[in-house]
């Protein structure tokens, strides 16, 4: 039986957001496809400084004209399907800011290192 109003309950399957942004309006795309279909396009279209390369684990990475690099990295293990980002000269770094973030003073050791991750990676789908 067909629906042409819509008022059938909606699915109660989970979604997840389409992207994540910052409070200054920078946005990046949680969707594996979207995310490398907008970079691979800046690649084809024979701008200068956008190139692709290989990443030591399964994935791709893609080489900005500023010199930063986006790794987009397939789950492997306990790691999600993620994208990292970095700087032109190779610190992980904000996605949002281009700055690499600093753990909170006294944080030490896999605490430190997992809080930087969570800001310099973001989870894709």
């Amino acid at each position: 039986m067909s629906d042409p109003l819509g008022l059938s309950p909606c699915p109660t399957k989970p979604t997840r957001p389409a992207f994540v942004a910052d409070q200054h309006g920078t946005v990046v795309p949680t969707s594996q496809k979207m995310l490398e279909d907008g970079l691979q396009r800046a690649v084809d279209s024979g701008e200068p400084g956008f190139a692709t390369f290989q990443t030591r684990s399964a994935g791709i990475g893609y080489q900005l004209p500023n010199g930063e690099t986006i790794r987009v990295m397939q789950s492997a293990g306990s790691a999600p399907l993620r994208a990292s980002f970095e700087g032109a000269n190779g610190q992980a770094v904000s996605p949002f800011t281009g700055r690499q973030p600093q753990a909170p003073r006294g944080m030490k050791g896999a605490i430190a290192r997992q809080y930087i991750r969570e800001r310099t990676h973001v989870e894709l789908y």
